[in-house]
């Protein structure tokens, strides 16, 4: 909601009740902005960006986040795990252009580990892992209207693609919010 709760709903039962109390206390109550599943290495814990921070929450302990990064000093807009097998590298878009990779075994979700630049001053709306089975590789969508294939351990971008509107005449992009392969 907009203040920063997530409730968990019954989809089996046809009236949508509540499954268990929301949790609360999140990204310094400003806005969730992704969410990824922490399956299948558990059934009760999810990755959500947020305001300036990345949270690790757990359905067993709905009080507050688990974990919460430091201040990232940049709005997190979203978020994937680039293998979700292993769970041991996910890449952030950020507010300014830049897509973040953390490794949380490292160090427990506190601050990222890596900083690539994408675009220069234009969000990265959306991200997907490439699913390419060495875990290396993202495509990052952008308020440009680029698509960028992002080598992820070695910090670079490796292809750039752009979204083009078939219906609008000469070089009009549109914003790339939505990825999927």
């Amino acid at each position: 909601d907009e203040i920063c709760n997530i409730y968990f709903h019954d989809t089996i039962q046809k009236d949508l009740k509540l499954c268990q109390e929301p949790i609360i206390i999140l990204h310094n109550v400003e806005c969730i902005n992704g969410i990824s599943y922490c399956w299948p290495k558990s059934d009760y814990k999810f990755i959500t960006m947020g305001s300036t921070t990345v949270c690790e929450i757990d359905l067993r302990k709905p009080e507050k986040a688990v974990r919460e990064s430091e201040d990232q000093e940049d709005e997190v807009v979203c978020g994937v795990f680039v293998d979700q097998q292993k769970q041991d590298l996910m890449v952030c878009g950020m507010g300014e252009g830049v897509v973040t990779t953390w490794k949380p075994e490292l160090n427990q979700w506190e601050d990222q580990v890596n900083r690539i630049k994408v675009t220069k001053d234009e969000t990265i709306d959306s991200i997907i892992s490439a699913m390419d089975g060495d875990g290396k590789f993202v495509y990052a969508g952008s308020g440009d209207g680029s698509v960028n294939k992002i080598d992820v351990i070695e910090g670079r971008c490796v292809e750039h693609l752009f979204n083009r509107d078939p219906e609008k005449e000469g070089n009009v992009v549109d914003e790339v919010t939505i990825l999927d392969l």
